[in-house]
This record gives structure tokens, C-alpha cells and sequence, in this order.
């Protein structure tokens, strides 16, 4: 199975919360460092791009758990 058939299938309950709060909270941080609010801050900027970065991968990881059993 694909990564992309992983991530379309059914994902576990709490999987579906880590993938959801960790992608607001990525989004939120990628839009904070690109709106220009802290440009003249270089070491915030960087930090929340990399955090952005990084909540990205825990939603991708999250999202390509599989649910195996009707309980979830």
C-alpha cells in the first residue's frame, strides 16, 4: 500500500486529532513567518519555518496510520 492510499484510508480517532491540531498549528506558524510581521526578526522567522516543517511531518505521520479494526 502507497503512502497516498495510507493517507486515504480510514485513519484511527486519535490519529485524526494529531493530524488535525498539528496541521493548524503548522499552517498557523508557516502563516505568522510569511506575512512579514517578524522580517526584521531572522532567528524567529527561521524557527517557525522549521517548526512548520516539523508539524508537517508529525501530520503526515499521523495520517498514514491505517485504522485495522471496526472500534477505532
Amino acid at each position: 500500500m502507497g503512502i497516498l492510499d495510507r493517507i486515504k484510508s480510514k485513519t484511527p480517532k486519535k490519529n485524526r486529532l494529531g493530524v488535525k491540531v498539528s496541521a493548524v498549528l503548522g499552517a498557523v506558524a508557516l502563516g505568522i513567518s510569511e506575512s512579514g510581521v517578524v522580517d526584521n526578526r531572522p532567528v524567529i522567522k527561521i524557527a517557525l519555518e522549521i517548526l512548520s516543517v516539523k508539524l508537517g511531518a508529525i501530520a503526515i505521520y499521523n495520517a498514514q496510520k491505517v485504522q485495522t479494526d471496526a472500534n477505532d
